[in-house]
């Protein structure tokens, strides 16, 4: 489910527009908008491979929309099972004795996400700051919590 905001009107009247506010829920081939009170479901089009371009086919048909933006959701890391969420700064300002090895930390890790991630990065190593980078990246892409434990 991904939060979403979006200029729209009625009958192509950019003088009167608003901006709407809602979510929604993609799968296979249906997405799921909500937006307030109303609700629409739409086959999503075989081009449509990303949330904006899926909300913009959902909507037209009600509206003229333009501007759909998403909000980005930072998902957290927890090494305790869930009891205790940090962020990828947070956690590697642990002391370096109360941090998991990288390799414990990548097994958890959702395995789509990581290859992404992985795909996109151009640093390699096991340092600190390196690993502290690669996972800040793959919490804003992560699916979900990165919960260990």
């Amino acid at each position: 489910m991904k939060n979403f905001s979006a200029q729209v009107c009625k009958n192509n009247t950019p003088h009167k527009a608003e901006k709407i506010t809602g979510c929604a829920e993609l799968d296979e081939d249906m997405i799921w908008i909500y937006v307030n009170d109303w609700q629409k479901s739409l086959h999503v089009a075989a081009d449509a491979e990303t949330y904006e371009k899926a909300i913009e086919n959902a909507l037209s048909g009600d509206w003229f929309i333009w501007d759909v933006e998403l909000e980005t959701t930072i998902k957290y890391i927890s090494i305790d099972n869930g009891y205790n969420y940090m962020t990828a700064k947070e956690y590697f300002e642990l002391p370096e004795n109360e941090r998991l090895d990288w390799e414990v930390i990548a097994d958890y890790m959702d395995d789509d996400t990581r290859e992404a991630v992985h795909a996109e990065w151009t640093e390699f190593g096991e340092t600190p700051e390196i690993q502290e980078a690669y996972l800040a990246r793959y919490l804003e892409l992560a699916p979900d919590d990165l919960i260990i434990g």
